[in-house]
């Protein structure tokens, strides 16, 4: 069984070279990306795409539901205030 990897920031220089290693490797990848936001760098990869920002609860929950196994790096965001 493939890891399920969420990754945050999947539009940005990193981010995108991050997703095209994993998909590489055989991996599952779900990418959070920010509300209209369709990156070229992403685009013909076979990657699961839930729309959020990483500040936002609920579109944390989304992106980590299916028990992923691991997680790629985030961008760094102080959480969102309540």
């Amino acid at each position: 069984m493939t890891r399920l990897w969420i990754v945050t920031g999947a539009s940005g220089f990193v981010g995108s070279r991050l997703v095209r290693e994993l998909v590489d490797r055989g991996e599952r990848v779900r990418v959070l990306l920010r509300s209209g936001r369709h990156p070229s760098s992403l685009h013909g990869l076979d990657v699961e795409r839930v729309e959020g920002d990483v500040r936002d609860l609920d579109a944390l929950v989304r992106a980590f539901s299916g028990d992923p196994d691991g997680a790629g790096p985030a961008d760094a965001a102080p959480p969102a205030p309540a």
